[in-house]
């Protein structure tokens, strides 16, 4: 079944046999999911994706803590081909699939826009991705951040409300950083976090992966209007107007242990400037 007009309009794939034969352009899906496109359409194995382009972003009012129906739908149809393309099942308990929730602009602003991992995770798919994974201390690390978070992001709550349980864990484990606690550590941590975030919110953390994802996706959008990114804009003259997308993707953990990591990958020296061999290069040898 075809998804509606309006949908075809604001919804870009990322991956998959339904995903278009070019990129899109960088001003309506932003530099990161374009260049993601143009990496998947070359045959580089990026994990499947699909954005909300920043015409849909503009369409809120701002400070929105909620999306309009057209952007919902996107999201759902979005959740559909990722469904399909890996397998995985949005809120399963036993093979879910977790999302990452980035913002995407036209142009570069480090750091000024929101980002909210592994979405998806909740009391329900914790034993799934357990029972995927067979890494209990990686499931329960990705919960209590999940939940620090979503609380610090989406919903604007204080360090300070997630930094008071943190001390306390790590003085009942007697370990000096948050790095050093086990799985069982981390599965109080996650605990904990949960009731310090019910105490600030008023409210239990969203349950429902759905409600995660439109909230996360919300607050990405929204974070284009916050004041570190106008400070940022204003200082380096980038037009307010442009707007973000927002890109969700299929989780990729860089904390499941000494074989998993996370970086930056450059074409070009960052510092010299001098030209960097290809992956397609490096492959071809």
């Amino acid at each position: 079944m075809s998804a509606a007009p309006a949908v075809d309009e604001h919804l870009h794939l990322i991956g998959g046999p339904r995903a278009a034969g070019v990129a899109a352009d960088a001003g309506r899906v932003g530099f990161k999911a374009h260049n993601l496109q143009r990496m998947a359409l070359m045959g580089v194995p990026v994990p499947p994706a699909f954005v909300l382009d920043t015409a849909l972003g503009r369409r809120l009012a701002p400070g929105a803590r909620r999306l309009d129906a057209v952007a919902r739908e996107c999201l759902a149809e979005g959740i559909r081909h990722l469904e399909a393309a890996t397998g995985l099942g949005f809120g399963s308990g036993r093979r879910p699939l977790l999302v990452s929730v980035r913002s995407g602009a036209a142009v570069s602003m480090p750091g000024m826009l929101d980002t909210v991992l592994d979405v998806g995770l909740c009391d329900a798919t914790v034993p799934g991705l357990l029972r995927l994974t067979g890494n209990a201390r990686l499931v329960w690390d990705c919960y209590r951040r999940l939940v620090r978070s979503f609380g610090e992001t989406v919903l604007g709550l204080g360090a300070a409300v997630f930094d008071a349980a943190l001390s306390e864990v790590l003085a009942e484990c007697r370990a000096a950083r948050v790095e050093a606690l086990d799985f069982r550590g981390h599965r109080l941590l996650a605990q904990r976090y949960l009731e310090a975030f019910g105490r600030a919110a008023g409210e239990p953390f969203p349950q429902a992966p759905q409600a995660q994802l439109e909230a996360a996706a919300a607050a990405v959008y929204g974070s284009w209007g916050a004041s570190r990114a106008r400070s940022y804009r204003s200082s380096h003259g980038i037009p307010d107007d442009l707007g973000t997308a927002v890109t969700v993707q299929q989780m990729v953990f860089g904390n499941a242990g000494a074989t998993s990591g996370a970086g930056v990958g450059f074409s070009r020296d960052p510092a010299t400037g001098d030209r960097i061999e290809t992956w397609f290069e490096v492959r071809a040898k």
